[in-house]
């Protein structure tokens, strides 16, 4: 898998204050004979032998991105590196590290095994949210677990019309209404008692949060499916946000398109992966019984 000699580092600064891990992982990609590249404005620059360049030099260069925090981290490395085809090993230094594949007593065999080409890449679908101002798109967006709208003031319900497919589905008033992918479906969608979907699944859920509705329910609709989102009049002061990072206010008479988007994450995968074995572990900390 690996075809070029050179690695990217991606770091949440507060999860690893010191560098000792991203040191640690450069010092044994060094080793392996491996160049270590660093983000432009990233502290991994200040790590000894790692070469700090844009984004868009970096992806040209380097054959994968080592991202080194928690789920968060993966969600921001994503949205950034999907536009570029960039493969990402997720080093879990958070807490449940859902999307890592490596945790931290299982580094340096991890390196090992990537130096050596193993593993393999597993795509995942992501979210495209335009928004638009009649039908022009002022502004458009990508996500990996979910796009959802909410009202800028806490404790505020959205009021908002829904339309799947061109056809009418509710006027929902509800804390919040959201478009999950299937990785999605075990963050926010999961919270808010959606469905479980397997990764592979080509399908979308559309699920109001906390409805204020004797019906309102989960929807889960085909990969394929566009979903339009109308704000009312009376629900000003809307939020557009994406995996719960990327927040974009919505002006007076704009409204959201939600669809599959051409960009996929890819997660490498060093070990056979059994997402029910993953969920019994790292969310009801079961003992795997596989």
């Amino acid at each position: 898998m690996i075809k070029k000699n050179a690695v990217g580092l991606w770091l949440h600064e507060n999860k690893d204050r010191e560098l000792r891990m991203a040191a640690r992982v450069a010092g044994m990609l060094q080793e392996q004979g491996m160049m270590c590249l660093g983000i432009r404005g990233q502290r991994t620059a200040d790590v000894n032998g790692v070469q700090a360049l844009p984004l868009t030099e970096l992806a040209k260069k380097a054959s994968c991105m080592l991202v080194l925090g928690g789920d968060g981290t993966m969600l921001a490395a994503a949205r950034a590196c999907a536009p570029y085809g960039l493969p990402l090993l997720g080093i879990n230094l958070g807490r449940r590290g859902f999307l890592a594949e490596v945790e931290c007593p299982d580094v340096e065999d991890a390196l090992r095994r990537l130096a050596c080409g193993e593993g393999q890449v597993e795509e995942r679908m992501m979210l495209q949210a335009d928004i638009l101002q009649g039908e022009t798109v002022v502004g458009s967006y990508i996500a990996l677990n979910d796009v959802t709208l909410t009202r800028e003031e806490p404790v505020k319900m959205i009021r908002l019309d829904v339309h799947l497919d061109g056809a009418f589905v509710e006027r929902y008033q509800a804390d919040a209404v959201l478009v999950a992918t299937p990785t999605g479906s075990t963050a926010y969608s999961l919270s808010a008692g959606g469905p479980l979907l397997t990764p592979d699944a080509d399908a979308l859920i559309l699920n109001p949060v906390c409805a204020h509705s004797f019906s309102s329910r989960p929807i889960v609709a085909r990969g394929q499916a566009v979903v339009r989102f109308d704000p009312l009049p009376a629900s000003p002061h809307v939020l557009v946000t994406m995996d719960g990072q990327e927040r974009i206010p919505l002006r007076e008479g704009q409204w959201v398109r939600v669809q599959k988007s051409p960009a996929v994450t890819r997660l490498i995968r060093l070990h056979g992966r059994n997402v029910f074995a993953v969920l019994r572990r790292k969310f009801m900390n079961l003992t795997d019984l596989e």
